[in-house]
């Protein structure tokens, strides 16, 4: 027996709809490469998650399609736009993060994309008054 007790998990949600990966339409298919590299982007390594996050970026347009074909209304959260964004933040590249938020605010990914753009713009406009 272990001398200390494990934290256990808070439970997840469940997704507010169900699917049926059974069909294998193409929207079954985009979504569920959509989760399977947005639970990837938070599991990886560090050093992967940025690459990943990138790949689900770049297929960020059909999954988004393919969540309102299937009759979502509002798009869940994109961990590859929010892994991107908060990279370049942290590294001081405050025009890739509004870039990158501008772009899942603009597919309507949910997150705080107009926070985190108001924040990257208070830091540009900071830094230009130092000069």
């Amino acid at each position: 027996m272990w001398p200390f007790k494990r934290k256990k998990r808070a439970p997840q949600s469940p997704p507010e709809r169900a699917f049926n990966f059974h069909r294998n339409s193409p929207c079954d298919r985009s979504i569920r490469e959509h989760l399977e590299l947005g639970e990837r982007v938070q599991t990886a390594p560090a050093s992967k998650q940025f690459k990943i996050a990138q790949k689900q970026i770049g297929m960020s347009t059909v999954a988004a399609k393919a969540f309102r074909d299937v009759g979502w209304e509002e798009l869940p959260s994109h961990p590859g736009f929010r892994r991107v964004a908060v990279d370049l933040e942290r590294q001081g590249d405050f025009d890739g993060a509004i870039s990158a938020s501008r772009g899942a605010l603009r597919q309507g990914w949910s997150g705080d994309w107009e926070k985190r753009i108001e924040r990257c713009e208070a830091k540009i406009s900071n830094s230009r008054k130092r000069r």
